[in-house]
């Protein structure tokens, strides 16, 4: 049987050591976000839009969005590391990024149309135009958040 030589693994181990103190990013809607006007936790409210619920059809927003923009946030980073930034400023930049994203596609009101009776409510309040906007408070709790 043949030997085998490991060499470096001391480099491997170093890079290893620097991947896992980068910070960590998170974003869409946050832990403990809430409807500006009600206090209710928005989390719940956007899963139903997400994944649909008994009276309320499935209008999904984060899935879609993070599909068709995979590739975006780590070519993103990889440009903001080239250019010098350090990696949490570089990551708010991400961030912000999948912010708009997200917020983009909430406002391209995504079928299905809303019913007769959500429309004339919403324009009796003078509510926003998109089917995923109300009081606008999903809209605005789309955030990030980068943790050291």
């Amino acid at each position: 049987m043949a030997t085998v030589k490991v060499t470096g693994g001391h480099k491997w181990e170093a890079a290893l050591r620097k991947y896992k103190a980068s910070p960590l990013l998170r974003a869409g809607i946050l832990e403990g976000s809430t409807n500006g006007e009600t206090g209710e936790l928005i989390a719940p409210y956007a899963a139903a839009n997400e994944f649909g619920a008994p009276d309320i059809p499935a209008r999904p927003f984060m899935r879609p969005t993070v599909a068709s923009k995979k590739l975006t946030p780590p070519r993103n980073l990889a440009a903001a590391l080239k250019a010098g930034r350090p990696m949490t400023q570089a990551m708010e930049l991400v961030g912000t990024s999948i912010v708009e994203d997200l917020q983009a596609t909430i406002k391209s009101s995504m079928p299905p149309p809303n019913s007769p009776a959500t429309m004339e409510k919403k324009n009796a309040a003078g509510a926003g135009k998109g089917t995923l906007i109300d009081t606008g408070s999903m809209l605005k709790s789309i955030d990030y958040e980068v943790i050291p």
